[in-house]
């Protein structure tokens, strides 16, 4: 599942049948690479009624994520959202990531972060996908291959350079290629003069 498809979705709780509002957001632990909670923003029930503030549902709350909303048992799941879910704490919202620059431990730019996938079962963050440019296809990189996630880039291993993965595809192309095609030459360079066996004499 991919965080966009989450985000905006109705929460609601199962004891009473009741909406408690959307998810504003996706916080994720960097250090586990897991989401940690949601942000609900607690639904208005009327025009006059103030803004509530900001709520948290642990993911430990969700019971279900459907294809048209998500539910929780009651609204005691909801809890006031902590100080520390903001980036460069302890957790990061996945919104805040969004576009920004994806560099490579050696110090190249491969593009900027498109969109994040996620299990939505085990809640683990499975990939980053990133825009190389109007021109140029997204390509996804595994969350395995993140070194770390900072306030203005995202660090990844060497070995996700996609411009290094594609040199090494075609290296390993026109491998195979001169190999078939140093098989098929000694046939074709075989003495033109020397008289050819027939098999079926």
């Amino acid at each position: 599942m991919n965080y966009k498809t989450l985000t905006g979705r109705e929460v609601i709780a199962i004891d009473g049948g009741r909406k408690l509002g959307h998810v504003e957001r996706i916080l994720f632990d960097p250090s586990t690479m897991r989401i940690d909670s949601v942000v609900i923003q607690p639904v208005i029930h009327s025009v006059l009624e103030e803004p509530s503030p900001m709520q948290q549902v642990s993911v430990s709350q969700i019971r279900g994520l459907g294809q048209d909303v998500v539910t929780v048992q009651s609204d005691e799941a909801l809890q006031p959202l902590a100080e520390d879910s903001v980036i460069g704490v302890d957790l990061v919202a996945i919104d805040q990531i969004e576009h920004e620059a994806v560099l490579t431990e050696g110090g190249k730019k491969i593009g900027d972060v498109d969109d994040v996938e996620f299990d939505d079962q085990t809640m683990q963050l499975q990939s980053i996908q990133i825009s190389r440019g109007l021109l140029a296809r997204k390509v996804s990189i595994a969350a395995s291959q993140i070194v770390s996630v900072g306030e203005d880039v995202i660090v990844v291993h060497d070995t996700a350079d996609p411009d290094a993965r594609d040199q090494a595809e075609e290296a390993g192309s026109t491998g195979v290629f001169e190999r078939v095609r140093v098989v098929a030459d000694p046939g074709a360079r075989a003495d033109p003069d020397k008289p050819r066996h027939d098999s079926s004499e």
